[in-house]
């Protein structure tokens, strides 16, 4: 990560504090401990890091801790070091360049109302209809089908594919590989014959949302698939139709959510998470990786295991199940005793 920053900039857009300050200070990396150089930007929030800090052999051009360190180095002392870090890593260090407008090699369609503040890469196909806002970001290889809203300052990476009747917000991130829209798993049996369902719904993704790499979100069949404001959503996730994630959830990768599910406010999935079709899980529930869930969750705490339980409980269960060589043998021994005494 490479810029070019002054302890002045950092004063100016955060009003706070500097310790230590130098004039001729000159940053120009965002390190880890590890890595860092008399140019870095470097956070410390747990005191066994704190030798790396007071040795006088490691260099460092700017840290951010969140208690003074006895060192000649400019400081920024807070009481979240690590939320301040990332907010300078936003602030200052820019993934996208300043391109804007469309490649010549871009397939625009008709009607679509694009901003001259926002790029669209080579190789890009965008549909009918389409709104893109301002600042957004579209690499190369993607394909936008008709009918799309696109906020501002949206980044979508190559190679994604969002087919019709999506609306996206401002300030998401999607990732390479990444399908949505494509036709909910709807089919009817007969007795001789499985039909399809038309899955003619609407998908809408608000504000701030990341979707990770080869991650699929499945069109409605009728109304709409909903990821709300500040939801996360890791690599290979699969969400069903008509499915509705509520807002400030995380979702980790290889989770599997079927059709028509809620997921609550402030919830996480660990990986590899199940959640059957038709299930409502409550706000500020974490089910622990490959929890599997059928029913319902209401109440908020952590689950595990499949079916989903208490976390307490499961994990009483798990230290049963070790012992029931040791009961088996027991209980074969009394029951020898119980016939002998016949």
């Amino acid at each position: 990560m490479i810029f070019n920053i002054s302890l002045d900039d950092i004063k100016e857009s955060f009003d706070v504090e500097i310790l230590n300050y130098k004039k001729t200070c000159s940053l120009n990396r965002f390190s880890s401990l590890d890595s860092s150089d008399k140019n870095s930007i470097v956070f410390l929030d747990d005191k066994k890091y704190l030798d790396k800090i007071l040795n006088e052999n490691n260099k460092f051009g700017l840290i951010i801790s969140n208690q003074e360190i006895n060192r000649n180095i400019p400081q920024i002392v807070t009481e979240n070091p690590k939320t301040l870090f990332f907010r300078l890593v936003k602030n200052f260090y820019k993934k996208n360049n300043e391109k804007k407008g469309i490649h010549e090699t871009a397939v625009i369609g008709e009607n679509c109302k694009i901003s001259p503040e926002s790029y669209i890469g080579p190789y890009t196909i965008i549909g009918d209809n389409v709104e893109i806002g301002e600042n957004s970001f579209i690499y190369g290889n993607t394909y936008i089908g008709e009918n799309n809203r696109i906020g501002n300052n949206t980044t979508i990476y190559s190679g994604v594919n969002i087919y019709r009747n999506v609306v996206i917000g401002s300030f998401c991130i999607i990732h390479s590989g990444v399908v949505i829209g494509a036709d909910g798993f709807g089919f009817e049996r007969d007795m001789d014959s499985i039909t399809k369902i038309p899955q003619i719904g609407e998908i809408v993704i608000e504000d701030n949302v990341e979707i990770g790499a080869n991650t699929t979100i499945d069109c409605a069949t009728l109304d709409k698939t909903i990821i709300e404001k500040n939801v996360k959503l890791d690599n290979l996730i699969q969400i069903a139709h008509n499915v509705r994630i509520k807002k400030n959830t995380l979702i980790a990768a290889q989770t599997g959510i079927a059709g028509s599910t809620e997921i609550g406010e402030n919830c996480i999935l660990g990986g590899q998470v199940g959640v059957g079709d038709h299930v409502s899980i409550g706000d500020g529930v974490y089910l622990t990786s490959q929890t599997g869930t059928a029913g319902d969750i209401e109440k908020p705490g952590t689950y595990s295991g499949t079916p989903a339980r208490p976390y307490s409980k499961q994990y009483r269960i798990l230290a049963y199940q070790t012992k029931l060589q040791k009961m088996w043998k027991k209980l074969k021994k009394l029951e020898k005793e119980i016939d002998g005494d016949k």
